[in-house]
């Protein structure tokens, strides 16, 4: 009786400090949002169309234990879904004057766009996207081009897909910022 009791406590002591540790190991740290309201470029966007060049896209949704205990990758390349085209298309949009005299056309290509988790001793959530924009100012012709890659790399205890596609949203609206922040550095 007493081995079991004591066979017992230290199940149970064993548990609540192995799952307070898993809680409070390493906290989730997201990315910084960076943000629109430091510029406005003069134009107002008459048309905006979204190409993706990748061919190994995906919108399987992953099946992850709770505890990765071998050498294992989790990779996904998301499709440009509607809701992804509509995220994209709002932060776009901050970005312009909405009465602008001047209007063109932008077309967002996405060349890569990934989230991975990957396991192999430790675990890590990673996400990349990298884009072109192309701008084509309707009344000259004129085309202005710009370029974004964002990239984060998050090592953590106990790597999730809700996480991982938090920050893969914020990946995705840094890239647009970044793209377009160059443009404006350009006029």
């Amino acid at each position: 009786m007493k081995k079991a009791l004591l066979n017992l406590s230290i199940l149970v002591t064993s548990i609540y400090l192995f799952t307070s540790c898993m809680s409070t190991a390493v906290p989730k740290k997201l990315p910084e949002l960076m943000t629109s309201n430091t510029f406005l470029i003069d134009y107002a966007i008459n048309r905006l169309e979204f190409i993706d060049t990748r061919t190994d896209t995906t919108s399987v949704a992953w099946k992850l234990p709770v505890f990765i205990t071998k050498s294992k990758t989790f990779q996904s390349n998301p499709t440009l879904d509607l809701k992804t085209q509509q995220l994209l298309e709002s932060q776009i949009k901050q970005y312009f004057k909405v009465d602008a005299k001047r209007t063109l056309n932008v077309k967002v290509t996405i060349n890569e766009a990934f989230k991975r988790i990957q396991a192999s001793g430790t675990v890590s959530e990673y996400v990349k996207v990298d884009i072109k924009t192309e701008m084509y100012e309707l009344n000259t012709g004129n085309k202005i081009l710009g370029f974004g890659t964002v990239y984060y790399d998050a090592p953590m205890v106990n790597a999730t897909e809700a996480h991982l596609n938090i920050m893969y949203e914020i990946a995705l609206k840094n890239v647009i910022h970044t793209a377009f922040s160059k443009v404006n550095e350009i006029k």
